[in-house]
């Protein structure tokens, strides 16, 4: 779920993802409205994708999009380990088909079970100190983060545009845009798209802002590498107590 939060996705968006959705030999996921899916009845506190009807928010629906190998590999072994071992418990499957389970085996029913893990995970996160949350200028409505899943999201979505600008610098030596006029519209179009933002929103000016400034105070990728060290490491663990 952390890694799926650092490629982006919604905190509600985890809790809806179908085990079908996921595509481990193309690394590729799926974002769907599952809530027709779901045998309970949806609530307001139901992890549910955040559809473009909203009249609030410019966000989009759904989409694709394009795994990191590491993120592939992870879901994939807790396919193989965890979700398998949570269903052979029971005598009946209660997965509905979702991917991600409750340790009775069913789809997680409310969001506060997905902050519950972002909250734990980021108070080990500090007393380990490798988590310091600070004050983030661009995001004014936040006096300051609580470490929860859209902090992934907003590092995500820097990351992603200062790399796609890196990169298409690199290709045509250009120098980095300073300014948000200057990003090539390539590259908005495929952030909206991959962050499932409408058309119209201004969700791309606003990460600018934050990624061409100061590149994203969040080096990502460090953080990705240290929660795939954790999973190697659990993995190697269970394969030792298992004989393997």
């Amino acid at each position: 779920m952390t890694l799926l939060a650092c490629e982006g996705l919604r905190p509600g968006t985890l809790g809806n993802v179908m085990l079908r959705d996921f595509q481990p030999h193309s690394g590729r996921l799926s974002i769907a409205d599952n809530r027709a899916k779901r045998t309970t009845r949806t609530t307001s506190n139901t992890p549910v994708l955040k559809l473009g009807d909203s009249i609030q928010v410019a966000s989009g629906s759904e989409t694709m999009i394009t795994l990191w190998q590491f993120t592939t590999s992870a879901i994939q072994d807790y396919i193989d380990t965890e979700r398998d071992a949570v269903l052979m418990k029971r005598l009946t499957n209660r997965s509905c088909g979702f991917l991600f389970l409750s340790a009775q085996g069913e789809p997680i029913k409310h969001r506060s079970s997905i902050t519950s893990m972002f909250n734990n995970l980021g108070q080990r996160l500090s007393e380990f100190e490798l988590l310091d949350v600070a004050t983030d200028p661009y995001f004014t409505k936040q006096k300051q983060y609580d470490f929860y899943g859209y902090v992934l999201r907003h590092s995500a979505a820097s990351f992603f545009l200062a790399e796609k600008c890196r990169e298409i610098a690199n290709q045509h030596g250009l120098t980095m845009p300073t300014a948000f006029r200057d990003v090539p519209e390539h590259v908005k179009d495929v952030m909206k798209m991959r962050f499932g933002w409408t058309t119209n929103s201004s969700m791309p000016e606003l990460y600018a802002k934050r990624a061409l400034t100061d590149q994203a105070n969040v080096t990502l990728m460090e953080f990705n590498q240290r929660l795939l060290d954790a999973v190697q490491e659990r993995k190697q663990i269970r394969e030792a107590d298992n004989g393997l």
